[in-house]
């Protein structure tokens, strides 16, 4: 498979923040879970909650702060993936974070409110 450099930086944007959440106890379930309408990034558990994960990253503030690109119709998209996800996998509690990899700094938003 071929990656473009915006996917491999992608791909390595993921990688550090699966590092990060695997150091917090986290176990993560499945990575790019592709539904009809877009994508999540990580899927985890977090004690006895399932956690959506989406990832920004950036490695230099060029094209602004990665937590910038996330908008409301991404944030539209991923809920319409977690309603796809739990229909076929029952799960009473659910939350949504995002982690934003600047660099070396990571920032761990959890639940995120919509």
């Amino acid at each position: 498979m071929i990656y473009t450099l915006c996917e491999l930086k992608g791909r390595e944007f993921e990688d550090t923040a699966c590092e990060y959440l695997l150091s917090l106890g986290y176990r993560i379930v499945k990575r790019n879970f592709h539904c009809r309408v877009g994508e999540i990034d990580i899927i985890a558990i977090d004690g006895e909650t399932l956690v959506f994960v989406e990832v920004k990253g950036s490695s230099s503030n060029n094209f602004g702060d990665p937590a910038e690109r996330i908008s409301k119709r991404k944030m539209e998209r991923i809920i319409k993936c977690i309603e796809s996800y739990i229909s076929s996998n029952t799960t009473e509690s659910i939350r949504i974070d995002l982690v934003i990899v600047r660099g070396k700094d990571i920032e761990h938003i959890k639940g995120v409110e919509l």
